[in-house]
């Protein structure tokens, strides 16, 4: 009935069901299969839910695979963006939008918490399909679930482990999602927390990404942080940080005190011990 326009809402029987309605009625029956079948057999059930969600989008199972191959989640992103474009519905009703991304959504929650007793591959199988709703949500301008897609995978791998994976989320919050709530303080936790793994290469890639279109006092300041750093090869500027940072906060008390809250409290308490190097000791 999908590849024949001539049979699509056809009268008669059954009951002038038309493909849109039987295809959103078998993923609804399928959802609930999976779900029965999750307490009992959570394997079986992981790949009831793959596969329901694939068939709904009409995209090949292996799709689902873009992630846990070499387990990189820019990759992912990017052959998210191919798989979306390759889905031969149209989704052009805001009700059948919702669907798809609500299906995208419990999918991907249901495998990541299969994953956790399960296997490490249905956790990559959800980073995916947060990756495919990201993207299909953007094309559907439904900017808001495209940026709670962003949210889900910055949680999914802190909830992983894989932290150091947040600051790929925040690369696509500074491309697509600055003036969603909270994405500024969402960019500045991920510098943060790279200056706090002493991962200078991310943290300036991020900044520097960020500076591009949206330089800020505080992103100056980190900007001057992860230079001077590397110049020294090693934290900068106990005494010299801590001053800027105590001129550009006070300066900016009407700016979001949450960016400014987070960053003073990572120099104060967590990057100034690190920062013992000053120009002009001899005996270090």
């Amino acid at each position: 009935m999908d590849a024949n326009a001539d049979l699509r809402g056809a009268k008669g029987s059954p009951g002038a069901w038309s493909a849109r309605s039987l295809l959103k009625t078998m993923l609804e029956c399928q959802l609930a299969q999976a779900r029965l079948e999750s307490r009992s057999n959570k394997q079986k059930a992981a790949s009831l839910y793959a596969a329901a969600l694939c068939c709904y989008l009409g995209i090949p199972s292996d799709s689902l695979d873009i992630a846990e191959r070499d387990r990189n989640p820019i990759k992912a992103c990017m052959l998210a963006d191919r798989v979306v474009n390759g889905i031969p519905r149209k989704f052009a009703k805001s009700e059948d939008v919702d669907q798809a991304t609500g299906a995208m959504e419990e999918v991907a929650a249901a495998l990541l918490a299969f994953s956790k007793t399960e296997s490490t591959t249905l956790l990559w199988r959800s980073v995916a399909i947060n990756s495919m709703a990201h993207a299909f949500a953007l094309q559907k301008d439904r900017t808001g679930a495209a940026y709670s897609a962003v949210r889900r995978l910055a949680a999914l791998f802190d909830s992983a482990g894989l932290g150091h994976f947040s600051s790929e989320c925040a690369s696509l919050v500074i491309d697509h999602h600055m003036q969603q709530p909270g994405s500024r303080a969402m960019v500045a936790a991920a510098v943060v927390n790279s200056l706090q793994g002493l991962d200078l290469v991310r943290a300036g890639c991020l900044l520097q990404k960020y500076n591009y279109r949206f330089e800020e006092p505080w992103s100056r300041f980190l900007s001057e942080l992860v230079g001077k750093t590397a110049d020294a090869d090693t934290m900068w500027l106990s005494t010299d940080a801590w001053n800027m940072w105590s001129q550009i906060s006070s300066a900016n008390a009407a700016c979001d005190r949450r960016i400014y809250e987070l960053i003073e409290s990572a120099v104060q308490r967590e990057l100034r011990p690190l920062m013992w190097y000053r120009p002009g000791e001899t005996d270090i």
